[in-house]
């Protein structure tokens, strides 16, 4: 999947360090949380990881269902849509080099059909970044720096 720079843009704009720690914080900020889960209709969710944790650091499959059955709980239990068939691994760990355990527990938990890497084959430069598949799942190389 290509970008062009206008989309980059926007996408920067939308998605910069946006992350949802439920009801951490002060009462204000927990209002808040709220109304996000008020809005599930206005985002597109996506699954990532329960503590955030680069699935890398995972040594078996069963841990990372662990914590990807979590993040799918909250979303039904809160009205997230759950098929988007798209995830994002933290720092897209796990995605390329593979990590075999992500990809099939992405699989077995989500129907993940689509992700994507900003390192396959190298971070740098950008032009020369290629999309590929592993157990069914396409993987993009993302363009925005």
């Amino acid at each position: 999947m290509l970008f062009s720079e206008t989309s980059c843009e926007v996408i920067r704009r939308s998605a910069q360090e946006q992350e949802l720690n439920w009801h951490p914080g002060t009462e204000e900020e927990d209002e808040g949380d709220d109304l996000l889960l008020r809005s599930v209709d206005e985002f597109w969710w996506f699954p990532h990881m329960w503590s955030h944790m680069q699935p890398h650091l995972f040594h078996n499959e069963s841990s990372l269902v662990e914590q990807m059955i979590l993040n799918k709980e909250f979303a039904l239990e809160h009205g997230i849509p759950t098929n988007l068939g798209y995830a994002v691994a933290p720092h897209h760990s796990g995605v390329y080099p593979v990590h075999i355990q992500l990809y099939a527990a992405w699989k077995k938990v989500w129907g993940i059909q689509v992700t994507s890497t900003e390192e396959y084959p190298h971070l740098k430069p950008a032009r020369y970044r290629k999309g590929f598949i592993h157990n069914s799942i396409m993987v993009s190389a993302y363009f925005c720096a």
